[in-house]
């Protein structure tokens, strides 16, 4: 078979349909009722989640102030995908359920509790269950709602995996000591409160 010459146009996947199904999820999102963090009864299924901050933190003032009417501006977005997803989507079916969401909200509660500053009283949630074939756009759902809502907790995270990148990509190409990447560990923590602080 003869090779045909190369054209980018040929490669490029459009369609109008798909774009009004990701804007269909996200409204069907926004319009989900919210709960305490975790939600107050178990269930099964897997999906994409928000987590909302309306305590009095100083850092957090601003989310707050935004959520006080209507939980319009989340501090995280995440996902909980099925068992096995990359493989063999086994669990994305209403036969064979499992706790994904609701155990990756409740992973964020014991962090949260865990943690100095925050109560849990201070968070609340909103979520959306994905089931069978609509397993397959957890991911697109939680790419979009972050590129729409630029939670503060999904940026921190970026800047800290692209500084600690940093400082393992310094070790090696100059061989520098463990005291060199604790001191370099410490100024990335200090630079994750400073930007928390803006």
């Amino acid at each position: 078979m003869k090779q045909q010459a190369f054209d980018r146009n040929e490669h490029v996947y459009r369609n109008d349909a798909f774009a009004e199904l990701v804007k269909d999820a996200i409204r069907f999102f926004n319009g989900t009722p919210v709960h305490s963090l975790p939600p107050p009864q178990s269930f099964l299924g897997t999906g994409v989640y928000a987590l909302y901050y309306i305590g009095q933190n100083p850092l957090y003032k601003r989310y707050s102030e935004l959520n006080r009417l209507s939980y319009d501006c989340p501090i995280y977005i995440g996902k909980a995908v099925p068992r096995g997803w990359r493989q063999a989507r086994l669990s994305d079916n209403p036969f064979n359920q499992s706790r994904e969401l609701i155990s990756r909200l409740r992973e964020h509660t014991r962090s949260i509790i865990l943690g100095a500053e925050l109560s849990i009283d201070e968070f609340m949630c909103r979520f959306v269950i994905f089931e069978e074939e609509g397993s397959d756009m957890i991911s697109t759902i939680e790419a979009a709602l972050i590129k729409l809502n630029r939670p503060l907790w999904i940026r921190l995270l970026m800047v800290l995996a692209i500084m600690t990148q940093e400082v393992v990509d310094m070790n090696k190409q100059s061989q520098i000591g463990m005291l060199s990447i604790k001191a370099e560990l410490g100024q990335i923590n200090a630079m994750v409160c400073i930007k928390k602080k803006k």
